[in-house]
């Protein structure tokens, strides 16, 4: 009977932090994105030995798979991968076919903490690679840069409208070097596992 009270009343003692440890949110938080670039007229620029050219874009899909770790309740960091298909096309080469890929780190904050509806603002680096059809081997660089935009929770789910506002520098042999100031615009949904 001692083992039992005894049992009893470490029951009642551990319940109210088993309830703490229910409630609290995981800090786990997946998400995926679609988006396409903002503004295009004359945002990509290319130096080559045969000439510099501006190139605007035509069509594109931009793609954004993330994973976040919550730091503190209303500030998170975490890694992404993103893939972009676009044509473009200059006034002296016309149209052309080309992708990007950006695997990197972002990081993101978040006000009022306690409103369904919030404002995120981070930022984001990345490592690059460039390809199209007018070039024999793919560019490497850099792309980084702001996001913000407002954020609606619902449950475990959240949907945002994120503008990523950076740049992306390249350099190779040929070209010597991309530069693009594309900013993007791209809706997001997240699920806090």
């Amino acid at each position: 009977m001692k083992k039992l009270k005894t049992l009893v009343l470490i029951i009642l003692l551990i319940q109210p932090c088993l309830n703490r440890i229910d409630a609290q949110e995981s800090k786990h938080v997946f998400g995926f994105g679609i988006g396409r670039v903002a503004y295009n007229d004359d945002i990509v620029y290319a130096n080559t030995s045969v000439g510099d050219y501006w190139f605007k874009y035509n069509q594109d899909i931009i793609l954004n798979f993330n994973y976040a770790y919550k730091v503190f309740p209303y500030f998170r960091i975490g890694g992404y991968f993103e893939y972009e298909k676009a044509k473009m096309e200059s006034n002296t080469l016309g149209e052309v076919e080309g992708s990007r890929f950006d695997l990197g780190l972002h990081y993101l904050a978040e006000y009022p903490g306690d409103s369904k509806l919030r404002l995120q603002l981070g930022g984001y680096f990345a490592f690059s690679v460039l390809s199209n059809e007018l070039w024999d081997e793919s560019i490497k660089g850099l792309s980084y840069g702001i996001m913000g935009g407002p954020c609606l929770y619902a449950g475990k789910f959240s949907i945002a409208l994120h503008v990523h506002a950076g740049m992306s520098p390249y350099f190779g042999g040929e070209p010597e070097n991309v530069d693009i100031l594309a900013p993007k615009v791209l809706l997001k949904i997240y699920y806090n596992l």
